[in-house]
C-alpha cells in the first residue's frame, strides 16, 4: 500500500513541474495578424537588437551615473513607474525588458 502512494505522490510531482515548467520551455508559435511590440510600446520606449533578440527598453534622463533597473519574473518596465521619479534626480534610469517578457522578442 504505501508503495502505490509514493508512486502516485511522484506521479503528482512530475505531472505539476510539466504543468508549470512545460509552457516556459516549449516555444509558442506567434499569432496571425497580431501587431508587433515596436507598434504597441510607449512613445517613449526604445528598441535594440541583440544577435537576434529584440530588447525593449525605455531611457529617462541623460547623463551619469546610469542606474539599470531589471525587473522580475512575469513583471515589465511598468514595474519602475513609481521608481523612476525619485532616481531620475540624481541618476539617469534605463529600464529593461527581460527577452521573455510582453515586449522584447526573439526575431524571425
Amino acid at each position: 500500500m504505501r508503495r502505490w502512494v509514493n508512486i502516485v505522490l511522484i506521479l503528482v510531482v512530475i505531472l505539476l513541474l510539466m504543468i508549470l515548467i512545460g509552457p516556459l520551455v516549449i516555444p509558442i508559435p506567434p499569432l496571425q495578424g497580431t501587431l508587433p511590440p515596436e507598434r504597441l510600446a510607449d512613445s517613449d520606449s526604445q528598441f535594440i537588437k541583440l544577435k537576434n533578440v529584440n530588447v525593449h527598453y525605455k531611457q529617462t534622463g541623460e547623463g551619469q551615473p546610469a542606474l539599470l533597473l531589471l525587473h522580475g519574473f512575469g513583471a515589465s518596465t511598468f514595474s519602475w513607474r513609481e521608481v523612476i521619479p525619485r532616481v531620475w534626480i540624481d541618476r539617469a534610469p534605463v529600464e529593461v525588458d527581460w527577452r521573455e517578457s510582453l515586449q522584447s522578442r526573439v526575431s524571425g
